[in-house]
């Protein structure tokens, strides 16, 4: 791939490809089948019991001698989904501060390939130990167990970075010959297989995916590869490379890949993978917009006071930039360098909506090193590109924030009961009065 900075992709693969499919799993949720009592059945999964296994139905299309069936374009459940429905608990009732509400009962996992993803309807994300995939359904507030693997021939988990687009997920599943990528209705429960591969777990398998209609993208490793199946026929484009720590995909069919230095464009059927933007220094962290229409990430090109750029190994700075993919056209949001160069990280871009993570106004921590990329800060947003201003006050400190017509969910981090441990909360936070129109 062209424009990396930093350091290899092939280790970043190599290190990531081992652990990936590890700890994936599944159930379901999307009806309301009879709730567990006092929330035992949740409990038992993440001891890594089958206290919670109620399995999902079993895939008819399931693959035969591991081969992936032919893709049938037609969705033809119409029943509602029996996902398993995580029953409320103490979790549900923690304040999190101004406009914001916890809205899951389990903590996601944490990695950014297994981040939280969402849209104005649903939340998907990954549980461990074990491995399943969990969806809220954001108007209802309702967390359903969509898939822990076992339904599914060998099964053995499910997760591998879970995404939604419309009312459907897509996800992997782990087997002991190897595993599958599934897309699945979160309206009815049907579940279809993508692609499926022979080999040990830990060798080889998909190591993050992305989703924006009709389009699926994953990056598979052994060989490296990035690949984007068509939903409307089936049809498969890939781009040899990788190393994607972000990959994030678009409804036109481009994509992001963004590693340890660098953020990449590819065009699936251009055939072409460039580096996204015109500067010579690193890019950290970028994304698509879900439209495909502007591009988002960090850039280092703004030195400090002394000169100095920030890097992917030396990070303390760095500044916000935008790109229209249409016309090229670069915008700087941020502007916190030369003076005072403040770490930043994961932006992501939705209905003219911009949110990143932001150090801006508090203490430089130094030194730092690569982690410090995606440790949880504050979050910052730009609407309709308006001056950045925090998302609240006191600040929220999260992992990979969401942009939503109706606000940002995200992982929260924050002490636990009110002690001194940290814990992971899922919440939505809501637009700050005015910045969504209201």
């Amino acid at each position: 791939m062209v424009g990396a900075v930093a350091v290899s992709r092939s280790l970043a693969t190599a290190l990531i490809a081992v652990g990936a499919l590890v700890a994936l799993r599944t159930f379901g949720s999307c009806s309301s089948p009879p709730e567990a009592p006092g929330g035992a059945a949740d409990a038992a999964a993440d001891q890594g019991t089958d206290g919670d296994a109620g399995a999902p139905d079993s895939p008819a299309d399931a693959p035969a001698d591991h081969a992936t069936p032919p893709w049938d374009p037609v969705w033809h459940e119409t029943k509602p989904a029996s996902f398993q429905v995580v029953p409320p608990g103490p979790r549900r009732g923690t304040s999190c501060g101004p406009r914001c509400k916890v809205i899951a009962e389990t903590a996601p996992a944490p990695g950014a390939g297994r981040r939280p993803r969402a849209n104005d309807d649903w939340a998907v994300f990954q549980v461990v130990p074990g491995g399943r995939v969990h969806a809220v359904q954001l108007a209802t507030g309702t967390e359903y167990v969509v898939d822990d693997g076992k339904g599914w021939p060998e099964g053995e988990g499910a997760g591998g970075g879970p995404s939604v687009s419309g009312g459907h997920a897509f996800y992997g599943v782990t087997t002991w010959w190897g595993g599958l990528l599934v897309v699945r209705s979160l309206t009815t429960g049907e579940g279809k297989v993508v692609f499926s591969w022979d080999a040990p777990v830990g060798q080889t398998g998909a190591i993050t995916t992305s989703f924006a209609f009709p389009f699926l993208f994953w990056e598979f490793v052994v060989p490296n590869a990035i690949h984007r199946f068509d939903l409307r026929d089936g049809t498969t484009k890939s781009s040899a490379g990788g190393g994607c720590i972000i990959l994030e995909g678009a409804s036109n069919g481009l994509a992001t890949c963004a590693g340890e230095g660098f953020v990449d464009l590819i065009d699936f059927d251009a055939g072409t993978t460039k580096k996204l933007s015109k500067s010579a220094y690193a890019d950290i962290a970028g994304s698509i917009s879900p439209d495909g229409k502007t591009a988002a990430w960090i850039d280092t090109r703004d030195p400090a006071a002394n000169g100095k750029h920030s890097t992917w190994l030396d990070p303390y700075g760095g500044e916000v930039y935008t790109k229209e993919l249409l016309t090229g056209v670069e915008t700087r949001v941020t502007w916190d360098s030369p003076a005072t160069p403040t770490l930043k990280s994961f932006p992501r871009l939705a209905s003219g909506r911009l949110v990143w993570r932001s150090r801006s106004g508090l203490p430089v921590e130094s030194p730092s090193d690569h982690f410090a990329w995606q440790l949880p800060t504050p979050v910052w947003a730009s609407i309709g590109g308006q001056k950045p201003a925090p998302l609240r006050d006191p600040p929220a400190w999260m992992e990979f924030p969401e942009p939503l017509s109706s606000g940002v969910v995200g992982t929260l981090d924050q002490p636990a009961d009110g002690g001194a441990t940290l814990d992971w909360f899922l919440v939505h936070i809501d637009w700050p009065p005015g910045a969504d129109g209201g």
